[in-house]
């Protein structure tokens, strides 16, 4: 009786472990893609290759928090829920926080500017 229990337990964390890994992969490849539309808009923000070093700096941080808002694991009944519109908003919302926190009122503007055309509504 142990062993089958041992088995069965062994069994229950595999099924556990590839669940998981299942829902954050899931996660990882809707956050490339947002990423990805994420980038090629902030490449056509006004100064942008000015800035660029600024960029690089941020988007990583910008990009964690706005997944973290965007994206919902589901649970056994749910799904997975992914809101690009929301990651878009604290995306680019974050880039403008830390444009403002760093002394650059012309690329708050500039990226203000582009969220505009964009319809994006930066969180702040």
């Amino acid at each position: 009786m142990p062993a089958r229990a041992i088995r069965m337990g062994v069994l229950l964390l595999i099924a556990v472990g590839v669940t998981m890994y299942v829902k954050f992969s899931r996660r990882a490849d809707m956050g490339k893609a947002a990423l990805a539309n994420a980038t090629e808009i902030m490449s056509r923000i006004d100064g942008y290759e000015k800035e660029k070093a600024f960029f690089d700096m941020y988007t990583d941080l910008a990009h964690q928090a706005a997944l973290g808002e965007a994206y919902s694991m589901g649970g056994r009944r749910t799904r997975d829920t992914f809101d690009e519109g929301e990651y878009m908003n604290v995306f680019f919302g974050r880039l403008m926080t830390r444009a403002k926190e760093a002394g650059k009122p012309e690329l708050v503007r500039a990226i203000g500017d582009m969220c505009e055309e964009e319809n994006i509504q930066p969180a702040t």
